[in-house]
């Protein structure tokens, strides 16, 4: 039972994380996805980063800054905001270019994502149905008897009013096998092996069971 409560706990969190860190940027994307983009001037990208996970999904951030509103010196650039991406396949080699809607100045994004799109919404929702779908899935199978809690094969039930019945029948076999003279096991010439006349040019492995 702590098993499949570890696994049903497990997959909650993260499908979770990957919905509040991915998914809210996606959302705001689909958002000005009609809308016209263009160059976020005042904008500075001070890092890049993607990463790759087992050639399939990349997990990528970006971090900026604005001139006008950023309170630090000229000199110093702090990251004030992060776009956070999630997709398949590779964006290695990119160039990023951080973009604004036109009708909704404040809403920043970047070329790479947008060009992604459809991409990242397939990644994201593929991942949320794996982790929110198992823990459904474990449930519906404890629900119809499918698991176990103790994570075995539920054994069948007897169909009910057959066991007192079958449990008189067993005992009278019993009973009647119990009257009966054992019978009497003659070997027979056909089927007696021949006499071993000592070690030969040909063997007969025998078998052995081990019991663990």
């Amino acid at each position: 039972m702590s098993r499949i409560i570890s696994v049903v706990l497990i997959c909650l969190c993260f499908g979770l994380f990957l919905a509040m860190q991915y998914g809210v940027d996606l959302v705001r994307d689909i958002g000005i996805s009609r809308d016209t983009l263009s160059p976020y001037q005042t904008g500075r990208v001070l890092s890049a980063k993607c990463t790759r996970y087992n050639l399939i999904v990349s997990v990528c951030s970006v971090e900026y800054d604005d001139r006008l509103s950023s309170t630090a010196p000229a000199t110093k650039f702090e990251a004030i905001h992060t776009l956070n991406y999630l997709m398949g396949g590779s964006v290695a080699g990119e160039q990023v270019a951080l973009m604004c809607s036109t009708a909704h100045p404040n809403v920043v994004t970047s070329a790479v994502g947008m060009n992604h799109l459809a991409n990242r919404i397939f990644t994201l929702l593929l991942l949320l149905a794996i982790f929110f779908g198992t823990p459904l899935i474990i449930a519906f199978k404890l629900a119809t008897g499918r698991m176990s809690v103790g994570g075995g094969v539920p054994a069948p039930a007897a169909a009910p009013g057959n066991s007192h019945a079958i449990d008189a029948e067993i005992a009278r076999q019993l009973a009647a096998r119990g009257q009966q003279p054992a019978p009497s096991i003659r070997p027979s010439s056909t089927l007696a092996p021949p006499a071993s006349a000592g070690p030969g040019p040909a063997g007969t492995f025998g078998r052995r069971t081990l019991m663990r």
